[in-house]
């Protein structure tokens, strides 16, 4: 398993195809990221999972995370 989240899933969770609108999605969903010489975002799956498990817990909603671990 990577330790950092593809391009494909960082597209799938902010729903944007363009970097720039990745880095402000995961920004107001409070997902900690670095940007790589090309300006893309780069997201540790584990801080990725540990804020979209608390967001889950807040909203009481049913976002199914398990994909995320592989």
């Amino acid at each position: 398993m990577q330790m950092t989240l593809t391009r494909d899933e960082i597209k799938e969770i902010t729903r944007k195809s363009w970097r720039c609108k990745q880095c402000e999605a995961l920004r107001s969903m409070g997902i900690p990221f670095k940007t790589d010489e090309q300006g893309w975002p780069v997201v540790s799956r584990k801080a990725a999972l540990a804020c979209l498990e608390a967001a889950n817990e807040d909203d009481q909603g049913t976002v199914r995370l398990d994909w995320l671990n592989g």
